[in-house]
């Protein structure tokens, strides 16, 4: 019997397609100004912010193209505390958690949960399944949290919640779902899976041993040998589908299906 379903997050529950068009270079400069100037008031100098900057976004896409290949994750506070470091910033100790809150993780504009998913995740927890989110993210879960909230869904909605960055691996690594599975106590095949990306999500939930399901967007690209047990274009199609695959899991009653 199924006791617990895992979300991914972006492009899952999260619709990214409506996003608006923005300078990822500019955005995250601007975060990282406010990091910038809370150390200059720490009295510690540092180089021009240009130049500062520039060394930030080359040692973030390094960082995630060595988590590429690892599969070990980055961690924005990692990133920060190796930039500030090598201009003499002392880091032994130093709870970085005011430099993360300052960078911030804004909604981008656009960006919205998917309409479906409260009603889903609403009829999923009425019938007593546990809720968990996995994601890729090199934030702090805490960070992605402050998303969740400004877009109307409730964090504590789910009763578990992992990002990357705080297990220490990416999808499709086993250690995150293993991770997920001990946290909501279940076994695999307890739990279902479902997320946009064949080769992070549903390969890694399937070598978990969870049933792992696709939800279809426009940018999925196809991976080969990669077959989701099966594939949704709204997570509202999720519900006949528990109800095909666990008869009974809604309280021990499955609605009848109509003629």
């Amino acid at each position: 019997m199924i006791k617990a379903v895992l979300f991914d997050l972006d492009d899952t529950l999260i619709d990214w397609s409506q996003r608006e068009e923005i300078d990822w270079d500019a955005f995250h400069r601007q975060r990282l100004r406010t990091v910038y100037d809370l150390v200059v008031a720490e009295g510690y100098p540092l180089p021009d912010f240009e130049v500062v900057a520039d060394q930030y976004v080359q040692m973030t896409m390094v960082a995630w193209a060595e988590a590429n290949q690892t599969l070990e994750a980055p961690h924005l506070g990692r990133v920060l505390a190796a930039l500030f470091r090598q201009h003499g910033v002392p880091i032994n100790g130093r709870d970085l958690t005011p430099w993360l809150r300052a960078y911030g993780s804004p909604v981008i504009p656009g960006v919205r949960v998917f309409p479906e998913v409260p009603d889903v995740l609403a009829m999923l927890r009425q019938h007593h399944l546990r809720l968990g989110i996995v994601t890729n993210a090199y934030q702090p879960m805490w960070m992605r949290d402050g998303e969740l909230v400004a877009l109307g869904l409730p964090p504590d909605l789910f009763a578990l919640r992992a990002s990357a960055a705080d297990v220490g691996v990416l999808k499709p690594h086993p250690a995150i779902f293993q991770h997920a599975l001990e946290g909501l106590g279940v076994r695999p095949d307890e739990a279902v899976f479902v997320g946009d990306n064949l080769a992070a999500d549903v390969a890694g939930a399937q070598r978990a041993g969870m049933r792992a399901i696709q939800r279809v967007t426009p940018a999925a690209a196809p991976v080969p040998d990669v077959r989701p047990d099966a594939a949704v274009h709204s997570l509202a199609e999720l519900l006949p589908l528990l109800d095909d695959w666990y008869p009974g899991w809604r309280n021990g009653a499955t609605p009848r299906r109509q003629p």
